[in-house]
């Protein structure tokens, strides 16, 4: 009984195999007829394996009206090394079941399996079909790898001569290589075509194959150039310190600007140093591979985050100089505190120290400035100068009827005299006069001489204006 089983089993298997599965492109005549399969066993193995991909567990009767494809999952893709010099031979795929609700199910797999694949990669299409013709596929990939390198050559040095400021455009043959496989490929860095600097620029090359397997050369091409580049530097800068410990802070300047590629550039100070509070300047320089230059320069201006302050002298009150009725008056220059900056530059007041300054009040104002430039804080302070010029007069005059010559002013209004016309001539108070013969006063009249503030009262011949 039970060899009469085994028996019915395998029938079944074979029948089956050939009745439901088309999971594979040849038939079992062509199995045995393919010059490379020589393992029966393995062919009929395989004929099984497909046959078990058909879930035999669920109803075989087809469902009416039935839309709903098989549920199929893929296998993870297959990594193989290959075991001759470029390809394998794959028996059989993973076995991935797939399911319907139905009826049985017919999987395919493209390519199929009992196959010799390349090195390389190979994308394979799993596809399930119930018995309503209703489909389902995913993919996965076969990846064949070997381990032998591709070899390669490459050129002798290049020397070229520059055609412009930037180098020259120079077209390289690509380097010769071999592999044991095909499929491997060749890149360079920079490419043929490409611009190359002035001096020395190395090209690498690598070649790869589909295994990821490489080798690599490289050759210099030698630019040969006498016209420096040109280099911009960026607009001067304004940043306020950020510590009032320190007096400054760190500063990230954008880099300047250069007209060819591969041109090495240099600023002193670097980016991200510390500048102190005042004016830094910043020099750069440019320098191509020929060793040509070409520099320029900015200003980094660091503003103290803590002001600077002056002190100017306090107000100054004088009386005017002797017979006048204004001053000299000279002062000290203002004191200026920071606590950065030991130099704002140059303190000027105006008007300045030493000017002559007429009765009253005079506002005079201080700042610091450098090179012509306001930097600095400012102050300012009066200087009065009072206006009482009868206390620098002489002593008054007591006429009683005498006659007296000279230039006074009149400390009370008063009338004088002229005997010459029979005239009398009335002067206020502060008025000018100028006495000579033939001019009288009444008795107790006072004077006070100011000769020079007076004279311009009065005409060439004696007369006020």
């Amino acid at each position: 009984m039970k060899k009469y089983l085994s028996v019915l089993l395998l029938i079944s298997v074979f029948f089956s195999t050939k009745a439901f599965t088309q999971n594979t492109s040849l038939s079992v005549n062509e199995l045995n007829q393919n010059t490379r399969s020589f393992d029966k066993d393995a062919m009929n193995w395989q004929l099984s394996y497909d046959f078990m991909g058909i879930n035999k567990g669920v109803k075989q009767a087809t469902c009416t009206g039935d839309v709903t494809p098989p549920t199929i999952s893929c296998p993870q893709n297959l990594f193989i090394q290959a075991t001759t010099s470029c390809e394998t031979f794959l028996y059989a795929y993973p076995y991935n079941p797939a399911f319907d609700n139905c009826s049985s199910v017919l999987v395919q797999y493209d390519p199929p399996a009992w196959n010799y694949f390349s090195v390389g990669t190979t994308t394979v299409i799993y596809t399930a079909t119930d018995a309503s013709n209703n489909a389902s596929s995913c993919t996965f990939d076969v990846i064949v790898t070997e381990n032998i390198p591709p070899t390669i050559s490459c050129p002798q040095d290049l020397f070229v001569q520059g055609t412009g400021s930037c180098g020259a455009i120079v077209s390289y043959l690509y380097p010769s290589f071999s592999d044991n496989c095909s499929g491997a490929s060749v890149q360079c860095y920079p490419p043929p075509g490409s611009l190359f600097s002035a001096g020395t620029n190395t090209v690498t090359c690598i070649a790869t194959d589909l295994s990821n397997n490489s080798d690599y050369c490289s050759f210099n091409v030698f630019v040969s150039n006498n016209t420096p580049p040109v280099i911009t530097c960026p607009q001067d800068l304004f940043v306020q310190a950020t510590s009032t410990s320190n007096c400054g802070t760190v500063v990230d300047y954008p880099f300047p600007s250069v007209n060819c590629p591969g041109v090495a550039i240099q600023c002193y100070p670097p980016p991200l140093s510390f500048f102190s509070v005042g004016t830094t300047t910043v020099s750069c320089i440019a320098t191509d591979g020929a060793n040509n230059t070409d520099a320029c320069t900015f200003d980094v201006f660091v503003t103290d985050s803590q002001p600077a302050f002056i002190s100017c002298p306090n107000d100054i009150v004088v009386q005017p100089d002797p017979n006048t009725c204004s001053a000299v008056v000279a002062w000290a220059d203002p004191i200026i505190f920071d606590d950065c900056i030991s130099n704002l530059g140059n303190i000027s007041c105006y008007p300045p120290s030493g000017s002559t300054f007429p009765a009253g009040t005079h506002t005079v104002f201080c700042i610091a400035y450098e090179d012509g430039f306001i930097i600095g804080p400012s102050c300012e302070f009066d200087i009065l100068v009072t206006d009482d010029c009868f206390a620098n007069c002489p002593q008054n005059l007591l006429l009683n009827n005498t006659t007296v010559t000279g230039l006074h002013q009149a400390q009370n209004s008063v009338i004088v005299f002229d005997v010459t016309t029979g005239t009398n001539t009335t002067f206020k108070a502060g008025n000018c006069i100028e006495l000579y013969s033939g001019f009288t006063a009444p008795a107790n009249a006072d004077f006070s001489g100011e000769i020079e503030d007076c004279t311009n009262n009065f005409g060439t011949d004696g007369n006020q204006n």
